[in-house]
């Protein structure tokens, strides 16, 4: 009841008057990311202003962002970093005026008219989108009751923070948001290994995955950008699965957002070539999934903008510009082999799982009837 009356608070209309991207990085290997993400807003929604916080950034780089027309640097005194900052960063905005104010990740470029699909959602809903299709536990109440919340909804998708509009209307769930990620017990498992968080832990957007959950903020209007469709959710080969990609072409259309989740295409990964030949495999089709995801196709329309940026990343691994070649170096197309190969790696476990599963309930199933009377 508390979180509900502070929600009450705020009661205001919502104004299309001062939008504003906020993008934000703290690591220096990455800002080539702000950078793209910077010039395909340009290219998309050139009426957009940017506010980009790069803390601790290069000179050089500050004097790149000081060249572009839709940008704005500020500095803003944060007690937190990495993707932690999403909600204390949003409330900074929309307390200067500005409405609605939409968080754009670092490694999020657009494909499309952003403008033009936000605008289709009511302007008093939070939007988000949806997380990749093989995350865990998704449709289900693990993360808000982890909390120790009591469930009044289930999204359908985990909410992914990858791009967040919001409104002076929501205000007081950022606000809640934001103490969660400041509480003590996130803070320390933000401290452990990734692998080793519990999952209503591991970041930011299940803390609001959890909290949209809860029965004291189940009025908020949540609205999820589709994946596969409004976004393409490219953490692996499969994220962007190859039913996605077969609507998107039979259609000629192009997601209107490209997230490069997990192990950006600019960085190559250091670690020995494995011995196992499945292993090796494997890290083929990884680094592959590099030079054909969609968003290093974007990159390559926007090369000429990225001024004295080490290029390298942006050609072919061998053995791939045959798939990009063959799909005409179409974006959503030329990595689908790759797509189908790695679909069927992700899948594999998720039915064995489930087989087993339904081993459990008929074996349990067994026994109950085997103990009914008159059997």
């Amino acid at each position: 009841m508390q979180l509900l009356k502070r929600y009450e608070r705020y009661p205001g209309e919502v104004s299309l008057s001062r939008p504003i991207a906020v993008v934000y990085e703290d690591r220096p290997a990455m800002l080539v990311g702000v950078k793209l993400a910077v010039l395909s807003l340009a290219r998309h929604w050139p009426s957009l202003e940017v506010a980009v916080h790069t803390p601790g950034a290069p000179a050089q780089f500050r004097h790149w962002l000081d060249s572009q027309r839709n940008v704005s640097v500020e500095e803003v005194t944060l007690r937190s970093k990495g993707w932690n900052v999403k909600p204390s960063l949003l409330l900074h905005h929309l307390a200067a005026g500005r409405s609605p104010v939409i968080w754009v990740d670092s490694d999020v470029v657009l494909m499309g008219d952003l403008a033009g699909r936000l605008a289709a959602e009511p302007l008093d809903a939070l939007v988000g989108t949806e997380d990749v299709w093989w995350a865990r536990a998704q449709g289900r109440a693990d993360r808000t009751q982890a909390w120790g919340f009591t469930p009044g909804r289930v999204l359908p998708r985990t909410f992914n923070t990858g791009l967040v509009r919001a409104s002076p209307a929501h205000t007081p769930v950022l606000e809640a948001w934001d103490e969660l990620l400041r509480s003590e017990r996130y803070c320390h498992a933000q401290s452990l290994p990734y692998a080793e968080r519990p999952l209503h832990l591991v970041g930011d957007q299940e803390a609001l995955t959890a909290l949209l959950g809860a029965a004291g903020w189940a009025h908020v209007d949540v609205r999820l950008l589709r994946r596969g469709l409004d976004i393409a959710q490219c953490y692996s080969p499969a994220s962007f699965a190859p039913t996605e990609r077969a609507r998107l072409a039979v259609g000629r259309k192009v997601p209107v957002l490209v997230h490069a989740m997990g192990q950006k295409p600019w960085v190559s990964p250091v670690r020995p070539p494995p011995r196992d030949r499945s292993a090796r495999f494997w890290a083929w089709v990884d680094a592959a999934h590099r030079y054909l995801t969609p968003y290093t196709w974007v990159a390559s329309t926007l090369a000429e903008g990225l001024g004295d940026e080490d290029l390298g990343w942006l050609s072919h691994q061998p053995g791939t510009a045959w798939m990009a070649a063959a799909a005409g170096h179409d974006p959503v197309l030329q990595e689908l082999p790759l797509s189908i190969v790695d679909t069927a790696r992700c899948v594999s476990p998720k039915v064995r799982r489930e087989l087993g599963r339904v081993a459990e309930r008929a074996r349990k199933i067994g026994i109950k009837a085997s103990r009914e009377p008159g059997l």
